[in-house]
């Protein structure tokens, strides 16, 4: 399997009010540096990922969830 047999594939960061290339925002981030069950889990499906080409695992110490976005930094 790869990108290439999808039929939609798209960027959910964009576009969204307001934001342009190089203008910053700030986000609440959750990190999971203290949770070895989660990355564990996210470890099994990276496994069951593996297959895909284009997929890219982030390493558990990057694991982290998007919660909100703040307001732009300027």
């Amino acid at each position: 399997m790869s990108m290439h047999d999808t039929d939609e594939v798209r960027s959910h960061w964009w576009p969204r009010e307001g934001w342009r290339p190089g203008r910053l925002v700030y986000t609440w981030h959750l990190t999971f540096e203290h949770a070895p069950q989660l990355h564990q889990l996210a470890e099994r499906y990276q496994a069951a990922l593996a297959r895909i080409e284009e997929h890219n695992p982030v390493p558990a110490r990057w694991l982290h969830l998007t919660v909100q976005a703040v307001g732009f930094v300027d």
